[in-house]
């Protein structure tokens, strides 16, 4: 059985942390490139710019997912 170390337990919380941060970097210029302002019209009700949003995240997630290995 493996045991967690305080060495391996620091680069998880430095990778997961780091990668949040990326994430929400994209998340503000994605949004600031954008010619709409998904925000509003998410609050509006409009389903489309979710779904728009939320696959530029994933399909920036999967290449953060792929460097974890």
């Amino acid at each position: 059985m493996k045991y967690i170390t305080l060495g391996a337990l620091g680069n998880f919380l430095l990778y997961a942390f780091s990668s949040l941060a990326l994430l929400a970097v994209f998340g503000k210029i994605y949004q600031w490139l954008t010619p709409y302002h998904e925000h509003e019209q998410i609050k509006a009700g409009k389903l489309a710019p979710a779904i728009a949003l939320g696959g530029a995240l994933i399909g920036f997630t999967l290449p953060l997912l792929s460097v974890s290995y």
